[in-house]
Parts: C-alpha cells; structure tokens; sequence
C-alpha cells in the first residue's frame, strides 16, 4: 500500500495522501496504518485514545477516593458503636436510660423512677428490654408495692398491642 502517491479509498483525517485502512470506533473518523491506536478492543485515533485513557484515569481515582472514604466511614462507624454501646442500643433516650439505671441501682423499687424507665424504653422502642425491666419489678418489689395488673395497666405498651 502506498503512502504517497495514488491512494484508494478515503483518506485519512490526519494524513492527506494516506489511505484509510480502518475507522475510528469512537469518532468513525478514517485512518490510515500509523494512526491507529489499539487502545481497547476496538482501533481508536490518537485524540479518542487519550481522552478514554484520560478518562479511566480519572474514574480510577474517582473509585479510589470513594473507596477510601467509605472504609474510613466505616471504620468511624464501628469505632463509634465500640466505645458507645448504649447509643447504638437506645438511640438519643440513651443517656436517660443509663441515669435512670443508675437512680434504681440505689432504689430498686422506686415507683416514679420504675415507670420513667419504662416510659423512656418504649419511646427507644426498646421493647425487649421494656419486657425485662417489668419482670424485674414483679420479682424484686413483689406485690406489696405493685400489684401485677397495676404493672401492666402502666406498661406504655399497652398502647402498640
């Protein structure tokens, strides 16, 4: 195939005497032999070759930042829960249910602050834990101080049944 001189076929868009043997896949512009750039799979020209390695490039490092920040989110995420385990369990009521353990740690059986934890467990939506602390009243105050329908009647989920 001649380079300059007769030429068959169309030309090629950077080479004037050049034939084209193929076409871009991208831009389908013609090109000759020396123009064609094996980038992909597919023959690209020069310009289209540069802008997808450009491109990859750039959602390489795109991916790369992403990934980063969500394993140091993640990472944060996980640090949080270790070194906070009543938030993870009752949410913003978290520090209101400890104080209310801790003032039923002196008085087990103190009516007002029994029916405020089981108040704050349920807003948590902590209903397991509700279930406990009512049984624990049944068995350590007994009947003298709550009969069993009065712990029940309080219980505020009385209201989701």
């Amino acid at each position: 195939m001649p380079y300059r001189g007769d030429r068959v076929g169309p030309a090629c868009y950077r080479h004037s005497a050049a034939s084209a043997t193929t076409s871009c896949s991208s831009c389908a512009r013609p090109l000759c032999e020396a123009c064609v750039v094996f980038a992909r799979p597919a023959t690209e020209c020069p310009r289209c070759a540069g802008r997808s390695k450009v491109a990859r490039r750039v959602r390489q490092a795109t991916l790369s930042l992403a990934g980063s920040f969500l394993l140091a989110l993640c990472a944060g995420t996980g640090v949080f829960i270790v070194t906070h385990p009543t938030i993870g369990q009752y949410g913003v009521y978290a520090e209101r249910i400890a104080a209310l353990k801790q003032d039923l740690a002196r008085d087990p059986c103190d009516r007002n602050t029994n029916q405020a934890l089981l108040r704050a467990l349920d807003r948590a939506g902590a209903y397991r834990a509700l279930m406990s602390q009512a049984q624990r009243i049944r068995e350590e105050c007994g009947e003298s101080i709550y009969s069993a329908g009065e712990i029940e009647a309080e219980l505020p989920l009385a209201d989701h049944r």
